[in-house]
């Protein structure tokens, strides 16, 4: 059975909770401040060689919704809103395969890793070079224009 990551970390939350209860300790299920610290979530912005825009809320959404095998293809590149540069690493690289006339894909899985020191002016030239937006996560942008009005909010 498969389970999505987040689904895990929640039952072994559960199944320590349980445990800690049996012993007469009292457990918080609120995620601790250096868990909230390390979620990772600035506004990313998401660029493919034919100029689509992609804008998610954090790191880890992106990993979740973009799938590895389009990441490498479609020659990505991410930054977020302050400028800090992210290079997709793959854990599992997305491969093709043939058993006789049949055709699999693996798609893969992979996460984003900060490259480099923040670059003031990169998520304004992912902008310039976006030619529509082809995602976001965040309501209030609509548009390439309203995406730049957020950006100079966010700096």
């Amino acid at each position: 059975m498969l389970r999505h990551k987040s689904s895990e970390r929640r039952s072994a939350l559960l199944r320590g909770a349980i445990l800690a209860r049996r012993k007469g300790a009292r457990l918080s299920l609120t995620p601790r401040l250096s868990e909230v610290a390390t979620a990772r979530s600035c506004m990313i912005l998401a660029l493919d060689k034919n100029g689509a825009l992609y804008v998610f809320t954090s790191t880890s959404e992106a990993e979740r919704e973009l799938e590895a095998i389009d990441v490498q293809q479609d020659s990505f590149e991410f930054c977020d809103a302050r400028g800090q540069r992210y290079s997709p690493t793959y854990t599992r690289p997305p491969k093709r395969s043939r058993l006789g006339p049949f055709g699999f894909v693996d798609i893969g899985a992979f996460t984003l890793v900060a490259e480099g020191d923040t670059d003031s002016g990169l998520a304004e030239s992912f902008i310039r070079r976006a030619r529509y937006i082809e995602h976001t996560s965040v309501p209030s942008i609509t548009s390439i224009e309203a995406l730049r009005d957020e950006l100079h909010r966010q700096t």
